[in-house]
């Protein structure tokens, strides 16, 4: 009798290292993973093969499917090894919604979350899981090397505009083309109102006094310490000359007071009616000259338009005319980047500084910048005896002639 049970704990103790033996060598076979360094650091979901997992409190993921398939990375690389599908929904909007089907190492966006699959495994005995890797839209932007600057705010001692007590926050957000992107809202007991987001493209000369205010504010060396302050919250990250720095939850007053000075900087830019803010595509530059009071067979004045078209080109018109009729009409093409620097110098000029009263027999130049029918700059210069009155001007001429001598179309 003993010895018939020591034979069958022996069978079921052989059959339970196999059954283990089995299973380790199931899921080794039925498991891939594939980890990012980049993405060691964000959060992370693990969902089961037939439940939901949640991202952001409006966005629920499902998992299933969990099978081998053929399948193309992102390399472009053919491969045949385990896939899942995911169900994303989105409870504020449902037109959102979709499936897909996802693999080990493959980056997706969803909404203002990006996701990394880091990991699925085939169930054994059960249901399989993805695990997923997630990051925000605040993460993702802070984590690009053209981020320049980046403040955010809040408090828990707001008012929305019906004199409701609850909690705001703003996020800003400037890139080293110019540019920004800013973020705020108002939450209270369940309501919720979120702000449109403001877009603006800062000018270059609006980029270098901001630039010029961080260098010259020594910020990038002080040390500034994270503060408790009740109610009220402001975290700053810097990336400037290839040094990024976070200033976390309120910099102690000394921090905080320059930091305040780049806010000011960016928030007279943004709020900016003049020339600061640029919407390049409903911009037009006009520029003139003349070779001054001349008798009509030798006078000329040159008149060159130019004006952004739909598919990215900026198209110039140059008129040549003498006192009573045009002379001469030819079209210049040039990119969008040529125009855009072509605005960003205009509105960098300054105003005339000098009349050279009594001076005779000079040429004359001037430019005017039109946004959507608004004037945003109109200056002048006139070159007599070998003086200018605007100096900034007749520099300026030197880069619109070149294009103005591009081949006629």
């Amino acid at each position: 009798m003993v010895k018939r049970l020591i034979i069958v704990a022996l069978i079921f103790f052989a059959a339970i290292v196999i059954l283990i033996t089995a299973a380790v060598f199931f899921i080794r076979i039925n498991q891939v993973e594939i980890k990012n360094p980049a993405w060691q650091n964000s959060e992370s979901i693990t969902i089961s093969e037939g439940t939901q997992g949640n991202i952001g409190g409006n966005i629920k993921i499902g998992v299933g499917n969990i099978r081998k398939s053929d399948y193309v990375d992102d390399n472009g690389i053919n491969k045949h090894n385990l896939v899942a599908g995911l169900w994303i929904n989105f409870s504020d909007d449902s037109s959102k919604n979709q499936t897909i089907t996802v693999y080990a190492g493959k980056t997706i966006n969803i909404g203002k979350y990006s996701l990394y699959i880091e990991k699925i495994e085939a169930g054994f005995l059960g249901r399989g899981s993805v695990l997923i890797r997630f990051k925000g839209d605040k993460e993702t932007r802070l984590e690009d090397p053209e981020l320049l600057y980046a403040s955010f705010f809040s408090s828990g001692l707001c008012r929305n505009g019906k004199g409701e007590d609850g909690g705001c926050y703003s996020n800003d957000y400037l890139y080293r083309s110019g540019k920004f992107i800013g973020e705020s809202g108002w939450q209270g007991i369940a309501k919720v109102d979120v702000m449109p987001t403001v877009e603006k493209q800062f000018s270059q000369e609006v980029m270098d006094r901001i630039i010029k205010q961080i260098r010259d504010s020594g910020i990038m060396i002080m040390s500034c310490p994270s503060q408790l302050i009740m109610d009220a919250w402001w975290t700053y990250q810097i990336n400037i000359d290839g040094v990024k720095k976070t200033f976390e939850t309120s910099p102690p007053e000394n921090c905080q007071a320059e930091l305040n000075k780049i806010d000011e900087l960016i928030s007279n830019a943004v709020n900016a009616e003049e020339a600061n803010v640029v919407d390049y595509m409903n911009t037009e530059l006009i520029y003139s000259s003349d070779n001054g009071s001349l008798p009509p067979e030798y006078y000329r004045k040159a008149v060159f338009t130019l004006l952004p078209t739909i598919d990215d080109t900026v198209n110039g018109e140059l008129i040549i005319s003498d006192y009573e009729k045009e002379l001469k009409k030819s079209n210049v093409s040039i990119t969008f980047d040529e125009f855009k620097k072509l605005i960003d110098d205009g509105l960098a000029l300054k105003p005339e500084e000098d009349s050279l009263a009594g001076c005779t027999g000079g040429t004359n130049q001037s430019v005017k910048i039109i946004q959507s029918g608004k004037t945003l700059l109109e200056t002048a210069n006139y070159n007599c005896a070998g003086k200018s009155t605007n100096e900034s001007l007749k520099k300026f001429s030197q880069e619109i002639d070149k294009i103005m001598q591009k081949p006629s179309q």
